[in-house]
């Protein structure tokens, strides 16, 4: 986006700012309270739907993790935007167990969108986090010797799971963490397929016309300053200049502060050696002590005696919570 922008729209009738119908289909959705707010979450969740038109700007992505118990609806919320943008023949898909067929789709695609992502692979958490910082994937041309075919990760991705399976610190900066309740009532998958379809135009045109007030709110927010502790940059400078358009009720600032809050939450979640740190530091003799990092290691072994050292050495524990 630079100084001008020219948007060319088709005759969809008079502009209206009112995306009633859009945020029906698109944003209702049954999230549960946690440190954010259902409000906040929405607006989380409505602010990546709208960033994955601007590819260009985002050069690092955001990964919604729609969490939740069965029958919470995170599959069909996913499905609802796949289907608006590409038609009725689109629908979410599991995540494969090769990494090459991975890589296939994520380079391969605009929008991947993943369901039951329940269980957990060893390739996986590199693999997002090079789609999130817009890596690239390296393979031999086939027939050839020496041949490289060079390909890169330009999609966005989302993903629903029961229980989210990422631990790792670096994995959960990148994820945009959304938490679902099971419906208490529910609505024939069919029927609300229909529905979609059959109002597909009028979506469609009030997201051309919603992304035109968004083209306009980042030309004029281009010379604003979007420093700020979130790691996901990219994403925050666009919800800095666009949240007063794409969800104007919401303060972006004290969104991603208990966002932020909610990913360290997270990451540490049922950690063991989080456990056991809680458990030294809630011995009395520790109070007010000084201990070397290897000390803290022989002292972190298991609280029942088995002798299991949760790290192997001084480092890996200074790395640990460096981290």
């Amino acid at each position: 986006v630079g100084d001008q922008i020219l948007v060319m729209c088709p005759d969809f009738g008079d502009p209206s700012t009112d995306y009633a119908l859009l945020d029906e289909v698109l944003c209702n959705i049954n999230f549960s309270v946690t440190d954010l707010s259902i409000s906040q979450q929405t607006a989380l969740y409505k602010l990546w739907l709208i960033s994955t038109f601007f590819p260009e700007i985002m050069p690092t992505k955001v990964i919604p993790s729609l969490i939740g118990p069965k029958q919470s609806g995170k599959s069909q919320c996913l499905k609802n935007f796949g289907r608006l943008l590409f038609g009725n023949k689109f629908n979410v898909v599991p995540l494969p167990d090769d990494p090459k067929e991975f890589d296939v789709i994520a380079t391969n695609s605009h929008l991947c969108l993943f369901d039951n992502v329940d269980t957990y692979n060893s390739w996986i958490s590199d693999k997002l986090c090079s789609v999130a910082t817009g890596g690239k994937t390296k393979r031999r041309k086939l027939y050839t010797n020496d041949e490289i075919i060079e390909s890169d990760y330009s999609c966005f991705i989302a993903f629903t799971t029961r229980q989210l399976k990422f631990r790792r610190d670096d994995v959960v900066d990148r994820l945009s963490i959304l938490h679902l309740d099971k419906r208490e009532s529910f609505v024939p998958e069919t029927e609300l397929d229909s529905l979609l379809d059959q109002k597909r135009p009028e979506l469609l045109r009030q997201l051309v016309f919603l992304l035109c007030d968004v083209c306009g709110a980042l030309k004029d927010g281009r010379e604003l300053k979007c420093e700020g502790k979130v790691r996901m940059a990219d994403f925050y400078s666009f919800a800095l200049k666009t949240s007063k358009v794409i969800s104007p009720h919401t303060n972006p600032e004290e969104l991603f502060e208990k966002h932020g809050k909610t990913q360290g939450d997270t990451a540490l979640a049922g950690h063991p050696v989080v456990d056991r740190l809680v458990h030294w530091a809630g011995i009395e003799e520790n109070s007010g002590r000084l201990v070397t990092a290897a000390e803290l290691v022989t002292e972190l072994a298991d609280p029942a005696g088995n002798n299991n050292r949760a790290f192997k050495s001084a480092f890996t524990l200074s790395t640990f919570l460096t981290n």
